[in-house]
């Protein structure tokens, strides 16, 4: 294979085959083993941690400043706003997650609309710039 191309095709069409599997193939999908599955699931969580600019720049945190990795997020921009940042979003999963514990979990998607009026509230009150945000 030398290369993949995805679209949209390919997302509805993998969609359609897991409803597709789950229509038809009830009986098929009862007989693989739980075990099977969480453990497919953690490979899957797992492979999906390499990459993701959030745990990396969590990482910044412990991490010497010679052994900082040559990525936008640390080149382009102060190192200050990368960590105040990345801060916010710590905040903001910890605050989401106290949401969704509480009673008032119902709440939980009108606070994941209200992250962006958070994000351009911060920008209006000079935490961060506007380049500093589109490096992020």
């Amino acid at each position: 294979v030398v290369g993949v191309t995805e679209t949209r095709v390919t997302n509805f069409a993998i969609h359609a085959l897991i409803g597709a599997s789950v229509l038809y193939a009830k009986d098929l999908l009862t007989r693989i083993p739980q075990c099977v599955l969480m453990g497919l699931f953690l490979y899957l969580g797992v492979s999906a941690i390499k990459g993701n600019t959030f745990l990396e720049r969590i990482e910044l945190f412990f991490m010497d400043k010679k052994r900082m990795p040559k990525v936008p997020y640390v080149t382009d921009i102060s190192l200050g706003a990368t960590k105040k940042f990345t801060l916010l979003q710590i905040a903001s999963l910890l605050a989401l997650v106290v949401l969704k514990e509480s009673k008032y979990g119902i709440l939980f998607p009108v606070v994941i609309a209200a992250l962006q009026i958070i994000l351009v509230l911060a920008v209006r009150a000079k935490w961060f710039t506007e380049a500093e945000i589109k490096v992020l």
